[in-house]
């Protein structure tokens, strides 16, 4: 149930809220001209049709640090949906003399990845941002590369995922000064510790192939 219902304000009870229910949207009415105000449940508060402002982060950062931060990392997320979609195909298709054991080490690098990839989401809406979800904006903002229909050799899955991983490195050097001129001190050393998980599985797949 929903209590302390106010002009175009809903507040969520403890009870509510322990239970794990979402409420559904009321109108309640304005007691000012009578007519009924539409509600939509944020959270703890509902105003109007708008997020309530306290909802917003408030964390030391401006709103255009925010926004720099969400969107570098949406340009991450789609190249880590990318590695991962890539790992996962290399497991289902690998063949050949060493598939068991490369079937198992691609198996785990995607199941690393798909942490990542939830990570990489939920530091965007620490940031306030909301994460983009459709293949087509994952290949219109990723910096890796597709190669749909081809299917290599152990040795080519083997060099194209070093590649990516090494080219993610690359790039994460990159987003970590432009977080650390952007002064989000939290966003560069999250993108610290992916880019060393990013190393790490470039050094085993470079010892696959020496």
């Amino acid at each position: 149930m929903t209590t302390g219902c106010i002009a175009g304000v809903t507040e969520l009870t403890p009870d509510v809220m322990a239970t794990g229910q979402s409420p559904k949207p009321i109108k309640t009415t304005d007691k000012a001209i009578g007519k009924p105000i539409k509600t939509e449940v944020t959270g703890y508060l509902a105003v109007g049709n708008k997020l309530n402002k306290n909802m917003k982060p408030s964390i030391g950062l401006s709103e255009e640090s925010l926004h720099k931060s969400v969107k570098l990392l949406s340009v991450l997320l789609s190249d880590e949906v990318l590695i991962y979609t890539k790992t996962r195909n290399y497991h289902w298709n690998v063949a050949g003399d060493s598939f068991m054991e490369l079937h198992k080490l691609f198996q785990a690098q995607y199941a690393e990845l798909e942490e990542t990839i939830d990570a990489v989401a939920e530091r965007i809406g620490k940031m306030g941002g909301k994460s983009i979800g459709t293949m087509n904006e994952f290949l219109e903002h990723a910096r890796l590369k597709e190669h749909p229909g081809k299917y290599g050799t152990q040795k080519d899955m083997l060099l194209d995922l070093l590649n990516d991983h090494q080219t993610l490195t690359v790039e994460l050097r990159k987003d970590i000064e432009i977080s650390d001129k952007n002064n989000d001190a939290g966003t560069t050393d999250f993108l610290t510790g992916l880019l060393e998980q990013h190393e790490t599985t470039a050094w085993i797949l470079r010892r696959y192939l020496n």
